[in-house]
């Protein structure tokens, strides 16, 4: 199951194994005395069957959606609330069969970027054109973000750590050019991509038990805890100040549960129960967390 908030605070977007994609209305989910309404049900989007439980990433600007399924990365337009997807298959030559595990729009929305085990590819959004592929740590899982431009693309590695590439533009492919290892501790990916205006990457390394959230312009880590086996998500408050621990169902004891801490002392604040799939994420606002 996938869990987004839309930027404008208003909808919350649902996915899981029916490759249906939900839309939720929170306009009155408002806090009322002591109880808060719960979302009510918008509207269904089927979406075409990709090859597995999609993985969504919304847009800045929250009018397109990017998913991945299985081997298969697409976009989707929201358009008076219509779903149109076009598919970008992960890579050339076609049929190449690879998993998709990370998928990030570029701030200006006008990118996306997809990472496989073998590749990691930007597209054009508007064309659906691949823009360039790269070789990037064969076999190794990897996660991508975009920095604070459509041409900054941050690669998470478990076998290089966490580096910083540019993109320059080519005739018939585009270049990546590596600027600067950021970190290079093995082992560690993030598993939630942030906006490109944030400062924080949230790092895991699961089975290990360490969560981290790294400072790009300090290149260190601002946060570190130890002994949290099987952190399966991460998510930062937009002001920056807490950071949510999603649970994976196989932790020894915090299986799908959500805890809250605070980044600047390190200390648990809130535990919130049991969640399917031990997914964080905080709304636009920082006034909801899922």
């Amino acid at each position: 199951c996938q869990v987004l908030f839309h930027p404008n605070g208003n909808r919350l977007i649902t996915t899981g194994r029916d490759v249906t994609i939900r839309f939720w209305s929170l306009t009155a989910a408002i806090h009322s005395g002591r109880r808060a309404e719960p979302p009510q049900f918008a509207q269904e989007v089927l979406v075409p069957s990709l090859g597995g439980e999609p993985s969504l990433r919304i847009s800045p600007d929250g009018t397109q959606l990017s998913l991945t399924m299985g081997e298969t990365a697409a976009i989707g337009q929201m358009v008076n609330g219509e779903q149109i997807c076009r598919t970008l298959v992960n890579g050339k030559p076609p049929g190449r069969a690879t998993l998709v595990g990370s998928v990030a729009f570029s701030p200006e929305g006008r990118r996306v970027a997809t990472a496989s085990y073998e590749y990691v590819d930007v597209w054009d959004v508007d064309s659906g054109k691949l823009i360039g592929s790269f070789d990037l740590d064969t076999d190794e899982e990897k996660s991508v973000r975009f920095g604070s431009d459509d041409e900054t693309l941050i690669v998470g590695s478990r076998k290089s750590g966490l580096r910083e590439y540019k993109i320059t533009a080519g005739e018939d492919q585009a270049s990546l050019t590596l600027s600067r290892i950021l970190d290079s501790s093995a082992g560690y990916i993030f598993t939630n991509s942030p906006p490109g205006d944030r400062d924080l990457i949230p790092l895991t390394a699961s089975k290990s038990g360490v969560a981290r959230l790294f400072s790009l312009s300090k290149t260190q880590d601002v946060f570190r805890i130890d002994n949290v086996p099987y952190v399966w998500d991460m998510a930062i408050s937009p002001d920056e100040r807490f950071v949510a621990l999603g649970f994976s169902g196989l932790a020894p004891i915090n299986a799908g549960n959500i805890e809250v801490w605070s980044v600047r002392d390190a200390e648990k604040i809130a535990t919130f129960p049991p969640s399917k799939g031990g997914i964080a994420r905080f709304s636009a606002d920082g006034r909801w967390l899922k």
